[in-house]
């Protein structure tokens, strides 16, 4: 096989650095891990080197044993809360390089794929402020809003890496309600917390993107950076919720973002059996099921989120994707 394509992992997949020590964590809280692996299917050797590979799926059903066995909600926040970019041998010496912090976060968001397949990274302007999203971006994985904590608490320890450990963010968003224990929450991020959001990220400064990093030069970065990129329909899958966040997803802006004409991407998708429509309504419905369950955001808000101008619009496609109406769905 070709060294190269070694670096692009299975769709849905993740690489295994982020999850040193997620056994010793379940033990912690009571949990047995070798018993829950073996129950569950899952090889406890996934987790003895930084580059094992996991399905996603596997690792939402290992979380949500570990939260329903042990009663702790914050199992992700637990795990990633001195997890950083260290954890991520693949991308790690890419985003040192970038000169600035600007330019480490958009290496971070553009190659986090050769790291995580299965989640994704946006980096959206809100009016002054930037927000560093985060999201699972693969059907059928349970136990998200586990996931998206222990990703932003990632992500709020690559900003401290290069800010200061005593930098904290304006506020972080969570796209889930608020958990029965706060403390956790309130004494890592050290800021204003805002849940019920419709993504989890981190809010701060524009300015910041202008902070110089110490330069840093690796042989690895060459073969990075030119790894075999990504499937179009999957760079477009990946920047569809991007693009949903900012009220502004349409095939022009997909192709425009691409550098390309919008009939190339047109006839390109259709070359490799997709469509612009059938990924904005695949994201749609992901991201629907994940607002239904993790917060109690009302149905028209979750609506206009997913860029829709009417309710009845947003149910009768649910109910076309679900067979439910999206209330029922949720009940």
């Amino acid at each position: 096989m070709d060294e190269d394509q070694g670096l692009i992992l299975p769709d849905g997949c993740m690489r295994t650095g982020p999850l040193q020590g997620l056994p010793q964590l379940l033990r912690s809280q009571g949990v047995n891990p070798q018993q829950v692996l073996k129950k569950l299917g899952i090889d406890q050797e996934l987790f003895a080197g930084p580059d094992r590979v996991i399905p996603m799926q596997d690792l939402g059903r290992l979380l949500r044993y570990g939260v329903d066995q042990s009663g702790c909600c914050h199992i992700g926040l637990l795990q990633c809360c001195n997890v950083g970019l260290s954890s991520m041998s693949m991308i790690e010496q890419l985003v040192l390089s970038g000169g600035t912090l600007g330019g480490a976060l958009v290496r971070l968001v553009d190659h986090l794929w050769l790291q995580n397949r299965g989640d994704l990274l946006i980096l959206s302007e809100q009016g002054d402020s930037l927000l560093l999203g985060f999201m699972v971006n693969t059907p059928g994985v349970q136990a998200t809003s586990q996931f998206e904590d222990g990703a932003i608490a990632i992500a709020l320890n690559i900003l401290r890496q290069f800010l200061g450990s005593g930098w904290s963010p304006q506020a972080v968003t969570f796209a889930h309600g608020p958990p029965r224990e706060n403390k956790p929450y309130q004494d890592f991020f050290r800021c204003d917390l805002r849940f019920n959001a419709e993504i989890t990220g981190l809010l701060f400064s524009r300015s910041l993107l202008s902070v110089p990093l110490r330069p840093k030069a690796s042989n690895a970065l060459t073969r990075v950076e030119r790894s075999s990129s990504l499937p179009l329909t999957d760079a477009v899958r990946r920047m569809i919720p991007k693009m949903l966040l900012d009220r502004n997803c349409t095939q022009d802006v997909a192709a425009r973002r691409l550098g390309m004409q919008k009939r190339t991407l047109i006839r390109r998708l259709r070359g490799e059996g997709a469509s612009f429509r059938d990924l904005v309504e695949e994201i749609r419905y992901l991201r629907a099921q994940q607002l239904l369950l993790n917060t109690q955001l009302s149905i028209t808000e979750i609506a206009a989120i997913l860029n829709y101008s009417e309710l009845s619009a947003f149910t009768r496609a649910f109910r076309r994707w679900s067979g439910r109406a999206p209330g029922d769905w949720r009940n």
